[in-house]
């Protein structure tokens, strides 16, 4: 009986030690969820950004005729910076971004020549010259590239638009100089790279190549003297911007 009684009390004192022992144990820790892959970066959507840049070319005044005289004034270098907007929109495919961008600029591009010794009026007299000063500078373009998750290599093509004053005339000889302002309509094509730095914003850095082909027509001494001819100007524009992505 004694024996019973002593096993009974050995076996309880077992199982609450078992208990107690069970009761200190942590609970399981769950399983830490697997890393994610981070997504790759989207092109879509619309963007609007900042830009500069640096553009220098050449400036030809060609065909002109006046009083049944034909002449070409001279060609030269025009240069000058650049600052202005940017907005546009993208959609992309896989790896392929397509879109629409359009960009206003403000612009100091100018240059002047002169043909010094040439019989015919504008500038091409002594020494006066002829100028020309782009004021401001539009684009609106198709875009196309391919992306390499933040990077982009994209190719553009499209209208261009130019704010433009061209000057002539022949002071020395007593032909007054003549100013033709005018909204100037060509064209562009280029290319550049683009690199999402951060979630919504990109730097990028291209090159454009802008060419206007148009009339111009001056009119000297109060219309007594006239010249009529074209004006084929192109650019070589180099220019870095900032986009933030919406």
């Amino acid at each position: 009986m004694h024996k019973r009684l002593l096993l009974t009390n050995v076996l309880l004192a077992i199982m609450s030690a078992g208990a107690a022992h069970a009761a200190d144990m942590p609970y399981p820790v769950e399983a830490a969820p697997a890393m994610v892959a981070e997504e790759a970066f989207s092109w879509n959507g619309f963007y609007a950004g900042i830009h500069g840049g640096y553009a220098s070319g050449e400036s030809a005044l060609t065909d002109f005729e006046d009083q049944g005289f034909a002449f070409d004034a001279p060609t030269y270098d025009i240069e000058g910076g650049l600052v202005g907007l940017t907005l546009g929109f993208n959609r992309q495919v896989n790896n392929f971004v397509f879109g629409i961008e359009a960009e206003g600029t403000w612009a100091d591009i100018d240059g002047s020549g002169s043909l010094a010794g040439e019989i015919a009026p504008s500038c091409l007299l002594l020494d006066d010259d002829c100028t020309t000063e782009y004021k401001a500078l539009g684009t609106v373009t198709g875009r196309a590239g391919v992306a390499f998750d933040r990077a982009l290599l994209f190719v553009k093509g499209g209208a261009a638009f130019g704010l433009a004053e061209y000057t002539a005339g022949a002071e020395e000889a007593g032909i007054s100089t003549d100013t033709f302002e005018d909204t100037r309509l060509g064209w562009t094509v280029g290319a550049g790279v683009e690199f999402a730095f951060a979630s919504n914003v990109s730097a990028k850095i291209e090159y454009n190549y802008i060419r206007f082909e148009d009339e111009v027509e001056f009119s000297f001494d109060g219309g007594e003297f006239g010249a009529v001819g074209d004006a084929e100007d192109e650019l070589h524009v180099v220019k870095a911007g900032i986009n933030y992505h919406f």
